[in-house]
């Protein structure tokens, strides 16, 4: 491959909405892509969750997010800046939009939260929607204390050498190359000096394998649209969370404004981005439910 050249409802109510000044999103230099491969049920290895995810490099930070839900935001700004510019061009001309609010839940293999690592800065930043909402979850960027073998392979047409480190309970084998200036990774992984193309833990539960490397950067920043924030730790986004799979439209409809005179509905979006609404978003949500009891294989192990 050649190589790039680059220079509860109560508890929803106590929330506090916050306003954050938003950290200055850097062009993108160059994107890579992922295969997310996870086994979140133990007895059911032969069915990971798959998900291609995609790492967007600045200069000192980076996102990392769903491929379909980075696209779809890029072809959003697209046609955004295209429709700005047809008004410009027809004075006069205004756009109308209306629809009934919609409580999404997005199904396994499909991930709507994004992960920005500020390395100067030594920030991990999650913003994961919910319904109407943004929560921000503000952490510092994990301290992996890596190992650096010299054993080396290539990937993608970049000679990369291997780390080993420990993070949230599992052991990690990396493999990361000094020829791109980044220092980070997929995922919360950073912190060896060069850019991570693939990480494997060694139960082989957890994969980031690489895909492609682009500089396609049209369109795309290391930022994102956001709308209301709000500030939460991760035990309090995990009992949001919990509220929202249980009641989503309830939820949803707790957000809209005092004395909205419309009610939710409930639409429920597959792996592929598929969308589903009435009674076969509410089966397929109540599918969802049932499966979680079955997640017995944390992401993270353990939590500091």
């Amino acid at each position: 491959m050649k190589k790039i050249q680059f220079i509860s409802l109560y508890f929803l109510s106590q929330l506090i909405v916050t306003r954050i000044a938003a950290q200055t999103p850097e062009p993108v230099l160059a994107s890579v892509t992922y295969q997310f491969i996870y086994v979140n049920d133990t007895n059911n290895k032969d069915n990971p969750i798959r998900e291609n995810m995609i790492l967007c490099l600045g200069a000192t930070s980076s996102k990392y997010t769903s491929l379909l839900v980075e696209t779809k935001r890029q072809q959003a700004r697209k046609a955004a800046a295209e429709a700005a510019a047809a008004i410009n061009t027809s004075p006069g001309k205004t756009v109308a939009a209306s629809g009934i609010p919609m409580a999404v839940v997005y199904g396994p293999g499909y991930t709507l939260e994004a992960l920005f690592q500020h390395t100067k800065e030594n920030k991990l930043n999650k913003i994961s929607p919910l319904g109407m909402n943004d929560y921000l979850i503000e952490l510092p960027l994990p301290k992996i204390d890596w190992k650096i073998n010299k054993e080396t392979r290539q990937i993608g047409g970049y000679t990369c050498q291997k780390a080993v480190g420990n993070f949230a309970g599992r052991t990690y084998n990396a493999w990361f190359t000094s020829e791109l200036p980044f220092q980070n990774g997929p995922w919360k992984l950073s912190g060896l000096p060069g850019l991570i193309l693939e990480a494997t833990d060694t139960r082989n539960e957890v994969s980031f394998l690489f895909k492609e490397i682009s500089k396609d950067t049209a369109f795309r920043d290391t930022g994102i649209e956001t709308r209301r924030i709000i500030t939460v730790n991760d035990k309090a986004f995990e009992r949001v969370k919990e509220a929202w799979i249980n009641d989503p439209v309830g939820v949803m409809q707790s957000q809209l404004p005092a004395g909205a005179n419309t009610s939710a509905r409930l639409l429920y979006r597959d792996s592929t981005g598929k969308a589903s609404t009435g009674e076969a978003a509410q089966a397929l949500l109540e599918n969802y439910q049932k499966s979680l009891k079955n997640y017995n294989n944390p992401l993270e192990l353990t939590k500091k």
